[in-house]
C-alpha cells in the first residue's frame, strides 16, 4: 500500500507510509519534495535506524497503524476535512488512547465537528460493545488500575524514573509539575504566534503534546517516540525550533537504537541506558521552551511583537524545491 496525502496548497506535507503503517517521509507539496529529493534518502536512513521504527517493525506493533492514522489526522486537519479527521482519531482512541492530546489541535483551531466526532465514535463503540462482553466491569477492577499504575519496568516516564529509582514522590511530583508548566508555556506562544503558519504550528504542537504525554504520564516507552516524527521534519521549516544541536542530542538520546551498556562500567552504562529516553524527552520540550521564550523575550526588547516573534533573519526553509526533476 502507498498513500499520498497532499495537503495545503503550498505548505501541507506529502506523506508516503509503507506497507507497515510507518510515516516515513514529509515533504512540503508534491511541485517542491518529491521522493527524488535530498531530503527522502536522509529521511529513509535515519528513520530505520531509529530504535522506535526497529522494535515496531521487529514486534509487529500496531504503533506503526497508529502512526499512520496520526499523519492522516493531521493532514486531514490541515486540509480542513473536519469529519474524516474526527473519524481517523476517533478510531485510534476506541482501540488505544495514546492520541487523545492531539485532541486539543481542533479544539484551539476551532474546529469544533472533529472533536465531537473523535469523542462520539469511542463512545458509541463502548456503549455498543459493553453488553456484549463477558465481563465489561473486569476492565475497571483489573485494566483500568494497572493502565494509571506506575511500574518501575519498560517505563521512561519522569514517574517510572522515580520508582525505579527510588525518588521521593515529592520530588517526582516537583519535576513533573516544572516540566508541565515549561509544556503550557510552550504551546501558548505556539498558539499565540504560529497559529496562522498552519504546518509549523500544527506539528510542532503536536510533537510537544505527543512527548509531554510520554514524558508526565504514568507510562511512557522508547518506541512512542515514532510518533515524534511529523515533529522532526520541521527542521526543514525556516520557523523551526529544532535548528540547534541541543535538540538533536535530545533526539538521539531516545531515538538511537544504540546499546549504551559499558562492560567496563557495568552501573553506568546501565544507568546511562536506563535514563536516556526519560532525559531526551525531557530534554526536548525544555529546548523548546527556551526556543520560544528566547524569542519572545528578543521581539520583546526590538518592540515588535505585533509582527510575531521570528527571528528577523532567519535561514530558509530547507531543502530547497526541486529543480527539473527526472520524469519517468
Amino acid at each position: 500500500m502507498t498513500w499520498t496525502t497532499i495537503v495545503d496548497r503550498s505548505t501541507l506535507p506529502l506523506w508516503r507510509p509503507t506497507q507497515t503503517g510507518q510515516a516515513t517521509l514529509p515533504k512540503r507539496a508534491a511541485s517542491e519534495y518529491t521522493w527524488r529529493s535530498p531530503l527522502a534518502p536522509v529521511a529513509y536512513f535515519a528513520l530505520f535506524l531509529s530504535e522506535a521504527l526497529v522494535n515496531t517493525l521487529t514486534f509487529g506493533n500496531v504503533n506503526g497503524l497508529f502512526c499512520l492514522a496520526e499523519v492522516g489526522f493531521l493532514a486531514l486537519l490541515l486540509r480542513r476535512r473536519d469529519i474524516t479527521a474526527g473519524v481517523v482519531l476517533g478510531l485510534t482512541i476506541a482501540i488505544k488512547p495514546i492520541l487523545v492530546p492531539l485532541l486539543l489541535l481542533p479544539g484551539v483551531r476551532k474546529q469544533w465537528s472533529t472533536v465531537a466526532v473523535a469523542v462520539a465514535l469511542p463512545v458509541c463503540a463502548t456503549a455498543i460493545a459493553w453488553p456484549l462482553a463477558a465481563d465489561p466491569g473486569h476492565y475497571f477492577v483489573h485494566n483500568l488500575p494497572y493502565s494509571l499504575a506506575v511500574r518501575d519496568y519498560f517505563n521512561s516516564s519522569i514517574s517510572g524514573f522515580g520508582v525505579y529509582y527510588d525518588v521521593s514522590p515529592i520530588t517526582t511530583l516537583l519535576v513533573r509539575g516544572l516540566l508541565a508548566i515549561a509544556v503550557a508555556v510552550s504551546l501558548w506562544l505556539l498558539w499565540r504566534y504560529y497559529r496562522h503558519q498552519e504546518l509549523f504550528f500544527v506539528t510542532t504542537t503536536a510533537g510537544v503534546l505527543l512527548t509531554a504525554e510520554f514524558a508526565l504520564s504514568s507510562l511512557g516507552q522508547q518506541y512512542y517516540s515514532m510518533f515524534v516524527f511529523p515533529f522532526l521534519f520541521t527542521i526543514v521549516l525556516k520557523s523551526s525550533v529544532l535548528r540547534n544541536w541541543p535538540a538533536w542530542l535530545a533526539i538521539f538520546a531516545f531515538y538511537s537504537y544504540d546499546t549504551w551498556l559499558l562492560f567496563r562500567f557495568p552501573a553506568f552504562g546501565r544507568n546511562l541506558e536506563y535514563t536516556r529516553t526519560n532525559v531526551g524527552w525531557t530534554l526536548l520540550l525544555i529546548v523548546v521552551c527556551c526556543v520560544l521564550v528566547d524569542r519572545y523575550l528578543a521581539a520583546r526588547r526590538e518592540g515588535g511583537l505585533t509582527r510575531g516573534i521570528d527571528p528577523i533573519h532567519l535561514a530558509p526553509d530547507f531543502p530547497l524545491r526541486d529543480r527539473n526533476p527526472i520524469r519517468t
